[in-house]
């Protein structure tokens, strides 16, 4: 940092605490994701390099890059079932192609569906995205909501793994966990209600969360049998 500065010249530095330092003391920084995007876009570096590079950074937890499908699914082509640097870029990058993201989370807990704790990581990193990038206390409960109105209309979750999914939700959005759950039953009663008869959408919904909590079912439950109406 030091010769940096004397030599009126940026820092090249891919710590972050360094970098907030050498800020604090007037000195310019840049990380090799920055780096990567400026030869890109000039051209010094194929695109194919520069997305192989960055995919790289990715997987070593490297903060900064910027969002292209094609370089985050080649990043977490290459990750186990359990969350790592590609979860860490999600949750770091802010609000910018959160649909995108979302579509990867769920992905990745399709792929982790029968290894438990990497579901229920999974299921905590979307959680903690959709809750973090929402701000307001009522929009991180919809967007919470919606989360889960999504992975109750997934075809690859069987009850008995939706626990999990649960888990990893509920340890993100505590006091938050009722009202989004009460949303996302609510509505998926509501959308199969017009669909369908009521027998057979009541036995859907209570079978499809069977797997979960006591107090869990039971909301569900009398959700079903209010028919869905506003308030509970």
């Amino acid at each position: 940092m030091e010769r940096a500065a004397d030599a009126n010249v940026p820092l090249w530095c891919d710590d972050a605490a360094t970098r907030t330092l050498a800020a604090a003391f007037g000195v310019a920084s840049f990380g090799t994701p920055e780096l990567v995007e400026y030869l890109r876009s000039i051209g010094q570096i194929a695109d194919a390099m520069a997305n192989a590079i960055d995919a790289a950074l990715i997987r070593g937890y490297a903060v900064g890059v910027q969002y292209r499908p094609e370089v985050w699914d080649l990043s977490w082509s290459f990750e186990g079932d359990a969350p790592g640097g590609v979860a860490q870029a999600i949750l770091l990058c802010g609000p910018q192609f959160a649909t995108e993201k979302m579509q990867l989370v769920a992905r990745a807990m399709q792929r982790a569906v029968d290894q438990p704790q990497s579901l229920r990581d999974w299921s905590s990193v979307g959680a903690r995205y959709v809750s973090e990038i929402a701000g307001e206390d009522e929009a991180a409960i919809d967007n919470l909501g919606v989360f889960l109105r999504t992975v109750l209309n997934a075809s690859w979750i069987a009850p008995h793994q939706l626990d999990f999914v649960a888990d990893g939700i509920r340890s993100v959005a505590g006091d938050r966990w009722y009202p989004a759950l009460r949303k996302a039953i609510r509505h998926h009663w509501r959308e199969l209600r017009s669909t369908a008869p009521v027998d057979i959408v009541a036995a859907h919904i209570l079978g499809r969360i069977s797997g979960l909590r006591a107090e869990d079912r039971q909301l569900a439950l009398e959700i079903v049998l209010r028919d869905g109406e506003t308030e509970i």
